[in-house]
C-alpha cells in the first residue's frame, strides 16, 4: 500500500513537472498566433552569439555528401564556416560580413572576395542555399512574413498555423514546450516547394535551439541535414577565429574588380 502511494505521488510530481516545463498551454483558446509569432521572434533575436560544430549531409540527384563543419556568429554582421571533409581534410573557409564576403578553396588553393551583393546568388556546397540564406540556415531562424492567417489548430500536440503571402502558401508547426517552430513548409501552386524540420532541442542561457536541422526541396530531390554535437548560445567568441590566412601562393579572385 505504502508502495503504491509511492508511484502515485512520483506520478504526479512527473506529471506537475512536465506540465510545467512546456512555455504554452496546448490550447488555442488560451494562446493566440500572434503571441506565438511574437514569441518566436524575440526568441530569435536574443541569439547574439553562436558557436557550433556540426556534421553537414547533401544529397541530391548529382552530388552526395558528408562535411564537418565548425560555425561561428558573432551579432548579425559577421558569420564564419569552417569546413571539413573525410579524414579532417581541411576543405575551405567562408567569412560573411556585413557588407563582405571571402571562400578560401583549400584544396584547390584559391580565394574569392568581393562584397555580399555579388555572391547572393551563388550557392553554398552543391545545394541550393543562397549565400544570404545561409545564417539563417545555421542558426534555425526563419522569417516569419506578414500572413493571412486561413487556420489555427492543434495537430498532434503541435499547435498548427496555415498561412498565404502572395503566392506562397505556409504550414507552420509549433512546439509548445520549446515556443519554437517545429515544421514550416512552403508551399506554391499547390506543391511543396521547401520543407524544414527541427528536433531535438537543447536550452542554453534561456534559450531552446534544436541540435537537428533537416531541410528538403522535395520537387529538386534535394536534401541537406545538419547535426550539431556541439553548441554554445550566448558566449564570448575570441576574435581570433574570424580571421583567415591565406596561404602565400594561393591564387586570388577579387570579384570587384572584375
Amino acid at each position: 500500500m505504502r508502495i503504491t502511494s509511492l508511484l502515485l505521488y512520483m506520478a504526479l510530481i512527473f506529471t506537475l513537472y512536465t506540465c510545467g516545463s512546456a512555455r504554452y498551454t496546448l490550447n488555442k483558446e488560451s494562446v493566440t498566433y500572434e503571441e506565438l509569432f511574437t514569441q518566436i521572434n524575440q526568441d530569435q533575436n536574443k541569439l547574439h552569439s553562436f558557436e557550433g560544430n556540426a556534421r553537414i549531409s547533401v544529397d541530391s540527384e548529382t552530388f552526395s555528401g558528408t562535411f564537418m563543419a565548425d560555425i561561428y556568429r558573432n551579432r548579425h554582421d559577421s558569420l564564419l564556416i569552417n569546413v571539413e571533409g573525410p579524414f579532417g581534410l581541411d576543405v575551405g573557409k567562408m567569412f560573411i560580413g556585413n557588407n563582405r564576403f571571402i571562400f578560401y578553396n583549400k584544396v584547390d588553393n584559391n580565394f574569392f572576395s568581393g562584397s555580399i551583393s555579388e555572391f547572393n546568388n551563388r550557392n553554398f556546397l552543391q545545394f541550393p542555399i543562397k549565400i544570404y540564406e545561409i545564417s539563417d540556415v545555421f542558426t534555425a531562424r526563419d522569417s516569419l512574413v506578414s500572413m493571412k492567417i486561413e487556420k489555427f489548430t492543434i495537430d498532434k500536440n503541435l499547435f498548427y498555423i496555415q498561412g498565404t503571402n502572395t503566392h506562397v502558401k505556409y504550414e507552420i508547426w509549433i512546439d509548445p514546450h520549446t515556443g519554437h517552430i517545429s515544421r514550416i513548409e512552403y508551399i506554391k501552386n499547390g506543391e511543396t516547394v521547401l520543407e524544414k524540420e527541427y528536433r531535438d532541442f537543447t536550452k542554453q542561457n534561456d534559450l531552446y535551439f534544436p541540435t537537428k536541422i533537416i531541410i528538403k526541396r522535395p520537387l529538386k530531390k534535394q536534401a541537406m541535414s545538419i547535426y550539431y554535437t556541439h553548441l554554445k548560445l550566448n558566449e564570448k567568441i575570441d576574435n581570433k577565429r574570424f580571421i583567415i590566412r591565406i596561404s602565400d601562393n594561393a591564387q586570388q579572385f577579387n570579384v570587384s574588380l572584375q
